[in-house]
């Protein structure tokens, strides 16, 4: 190509990028059975149904749908006993609610480094992390690509912490055969306008 499409050269694709997010008629149409049930400001029926069936998409026992990707990890590090005096290593390579989820429970996050060639958290560095508070690792499968669950989770169990996962990322990604969401201990996910899975803003917690 000796010119650019932007000067005036030949562009190489010429037809129109695709809208995210996709939908159609019978995405519509659950929308507005959803809309037209007045269910405000309560777990409704379709949130309800949604979460049994995410649930048994990861292959977890429960799913609990809430209102962002940044609750679910709040609530999943809550109701994992995360809190005040302990220590969380986590990756400084994330979407920056991972780290103040932890924060807001009064943990401390301790970064761990990152694997340049997949962004993922490096096992190698998790040592150098290990405190006498450490309670958990809060990974993140970055861009959907599983962290090195084998590594992390024999690590994990040596030192005797949770396996927590951020998977807003990763809805449908495998770790050698079995979904992300069902690697560690709990997993949050996001259904952000971005996600692969979209409900324009949402999260869930499965365990």
């Amino acid at each position: 190509m000796s010119k650019l499409a932007i000067h005036g050269g030949t562009p190489v694709y010429t037809g129109t990028f695709p809208s995210w997010p996709y939908w159609n008629d019978e995405e519509k149409q659950n929308l507005l059975r959803a809309l037209s049930a007045g269910q405000w400001g309560t777990l409704g029926a379709e949130a309800l149904s949604f979460a049994g069936e995410f649930a048994a998409y990861i292959g977890t026992r429960h799913a609990v749908c809430v209102n962002t990707g940044t609750q679910a990890l709040e609530m999943m590090l809550r109701g994992c006993g995360i809190g005040y005096g302990d220590d969380v290593i986590t990756t400084p390579y994330t979407f920056s609610a991972t780290v103040s989820s932890i924060a807001w429970c009064g943990a401390m996050p301790v970064m761990a480094d990152i694997d340049p060639d997949t962004g993922n958290i490096d096992p190698g560095s998790l040592e150098g992390c290990i405190t006498p508070a450490t309670k958990a690792i809060l990974l993140v499968h970055v861009a959907g690509r599983p962290c090195d669950m084998d590594a992390i989770g024999e690590f994990a169990k040596k030192k005797g912490i949770l396996v927590l996962e951020d998977s807003a990322h990763a809805h449908g990604s495998q770790w050698k055969g079995v979904r992300c969401g069902h690697l560690g201990d709990a997993s949050a996910f996001s259904f952000q306008g971005s996600k692969a899975i979209t409900g324009g803003e949402g999260g869930c917690v499965t365990t």
